[in-house]
């Protein structure tokens, strides 16, 4: 009876898991990442209408992200195989698009934690 409810509680658990990562990818709370991009960003005056960002979920492989030499951050990025690689994509628009293009910066869709920013050009 034991062993039985032991292997009901693993399999509810790795149920749990894969939902919440089906979850996280699936829901995305676009106005909380924005929040957060701009608060990265350290409220830069610069940043046109940080409430109309666009925010999308990319394929970070197909993207060129820099991950900062921070320890959590590249734990953050690594944990990005459990769905494929999938990131959330933050795309602001600034007063110097025309000099150096828009900002973007890359979350973590699980842990909800910057992973890195695509350079300015």
């Amino acid at each position: 009876m034991k062993g039985k409810t032991v292997i009901a509680a693993v399999i509810i658990a790795i149920a749990g898991i894969f939902i919440y990562i089906w979850a996280s990818t699936a829901f995305i709370n676009e106005m909380n990442y924005r929040k957060r991009a701009y608060a990265i960003q350290n409220y830069d005056p610069n940043i046109i209408d940080w409430e109309e960002a666009e925010v999308t979920l990319v394929n970070l492989a197909e993207e060129y992200c820099i991950t900062p030499r921070i320890f959590s951050v590249r734990i953050n990025r690594y944990l990005l195989f459990l769905n494929g690689g999938h990131a959330v994509k933050v795309k602001m628009r600034t007063k110097v698009d025309g000099l150096l293009g828009p900002s973007i910066l890359y979350f973590n869709p699980f842990t909800k934690q910057y992973i890195g920013g695509a350079p300015r050009m």
